[in-house]
């Protein structure tokens, strides 16, 4: 029971990553006829005019799919994305790779979706390519999830390692994705409506996957085309919130403080002229991916139930929730189904190795295995493959767990405790893998429960 289990909720993972394919998405965003661009009811003229860059863990699709509608019109590029990103595709889909006469610069970065001085060399690319584009230009700016790890151009006296050691600070504390974008804006020259100013009088347009709830504009990859709402003085104040004003970075601190006195420019708000030029479009989003997985869903014989794509919190916590909606809900003689998605938060206080859907499944098997539920399967894992710094995408749950970790010795609460989800479910046989998947719009959790109780 237990294997067709994971075999349909493999199916309806896959369906759903598939729905949400950058080139599907971007194909049904770019309208050209002779030359005229027409994108979401606006019409810009093409004439050698293009300037491409971008950033995150699903731009390659994209850059190869812009290619082919808008050909010869491009002039220039700049791409950042993953390290391992070309060779991944290369083995697993050819076609999504750039022409081999690209004019567009691919730069790999980033590696476990850790900024790094590659991706940095690559955003100063990318900030030089925004700045030279001229009034006649169209700058299109291609963004998804893992955009924000893909863009970091520390600004002043701050250096990447003392940004990344802030976000790393802030992350072990449960900062949500909200507040750390806000704090990454303020220590950066591309984030926070920066990209657009830098690229001002050119027309812009950004193609956007989300990779947050809500699919708020200027969060997503911390909003480097969009109007920025927050400001040095919220900074402050969520470094505050999570105790860490002495922990922090000195020149970091620093800089913080002095934007909130008024002694640094503010980043663009929505009044900034550069908006006036700039069109941002949301092509792919979580729910599109969830739509398609309770379709497939239903394909399989499910029945099905729609938790949403606001699934949210501590890992944990949405372990617990998923549980108890399992043991809360009436099967009848057709199995049953309960697909959500959106993004959880883990809070680090141990030294081992895992993600947040890793941790969500662990826990999740440690509460079915105390229950003794053994008609239940969880599959928690991320649309782009990479789940936290591990090269796994999440991990299943079922109430078996505990009687595997006994069989080898090994203590699942205690490795639950390290944080230390992927080398427990790697020894259990639970990790799920599925590579790179060139896109990202957050997490699924898939639940499916078998008629027999």
């Amino acid at each position: 029971m237990l294997e067709e289990l994971r075999a349909d909720a493999k199916s309806i993972f896959n369906a759903a990553v598939r729905a949400v394919s950058p080139e599907t998405l971007v194909s049904s965003s770019l309208d050209v006829n002779g030359n005229q661009l027409t994108v979401d009811h606006t019409n810009y003229t093409l004439s050698h005019n293009v300037r491409v860059v971008a950033f995150g863990k699903a731009v390659v699709g994209m850059v190869s799919t812009v290619e082919k509608i808008l050909g010869d019109h491009i002039i220039s590029g700049v791409a950042s994305v993953p390290v391992g990103t070309i060779d991944m595709l290369k083995k697993t889909n050819p076609g999504l790779l750039p022409s081999s006469g690209s004019k567009i610069l691919i730069v790999e970065g980033a590696k476990n979706n850790l900024p790094d001085a590659s991706a940095q060399g690559a955003a100063e690319k990318i900030l030089q390519e925004a700045t030279q584009a001229t009034e006649n230009d169209i700058l299109l700016v291609l963004i998804s999830g893992g955009g924000s790890a893909l863009l970091p151009f520390p600004c002043g006296n701050v250096s990447l390692d003392s940004k990344l050691t802030t976000i790393k600070l802030l992350a072990s504390k449960g900062a949500t994705i909200n507040e750390l974008n806000a704090v990454r804006k303020h220590i950066s020259m591309t984030k926070g409506g920066q990209l657009a100013a830098a690229g001002y009088p050119a027309k812009i347009i950004s193609l956007i996957l989300s990779d947050v709830m809500g699919d708020p504009l200027d969060v997503i990859a911390s909003g480097p085309t969009s109007p920025d709402p927050t400001s040095f003085q919220d900074c402050v104040d969520i470094v505050q919130k999570y105790s860490l004003s002495e922990a922090i970075p000195r020149t970091v601190k620093e800089h913080l403080v002095q934007g909130a006195a008024g002694n640094k420019a503010e980043t663009p708000n929505e009044s900034h002229s550069c908006f006036r030029n700039t069109k941002n479009v949301l092509v792919g989003t979580n729910a599109i991916a969830v739509r398609q997985a309770l379709n497939e869903a239903e394909r399989l014989g499910y029945t099905v139930i729609h938790l949403g794509t606001d699934l949210g919190g501590k890992s944990k916590d949405l372990a617990e929730l998923l549980v108890k909606k399992s043991l809360d809900v009436k099967v009848g003689e057709a199995p049953l189904c309960l697909i959500g998605g959106g993004e959880t938060t883990c809070e680090v206080k141990g030294s081992g190795k895992g993600g947040r859907n890793q941790e969500l499944a662990l826990q999740a098997g440690i509460l079915l295995s105390t229950l003794k539920q053994r008609n239940t399967l969880i599959l928690s894992a991320g649309t782009d493959g990479q789940d936290g710094p591990t090269d796994a995408a999440g991990g299943f749950a079922d109430g078996f767990l505990l009687e595997r970790c006994s069989n080898i010795g090994l203590d699942a609460r205690a490795f639950l405790e390290n944080n230390d989800s992927y080398n427990l479910l790697s020894a259990t046989k639970d990790i799920f893998k599925t590579g790179l998947t060139a896109t990202n719009v957050m997490d699924i959790q898939i639940v499916l429960i078998h008629p027999n109780r």
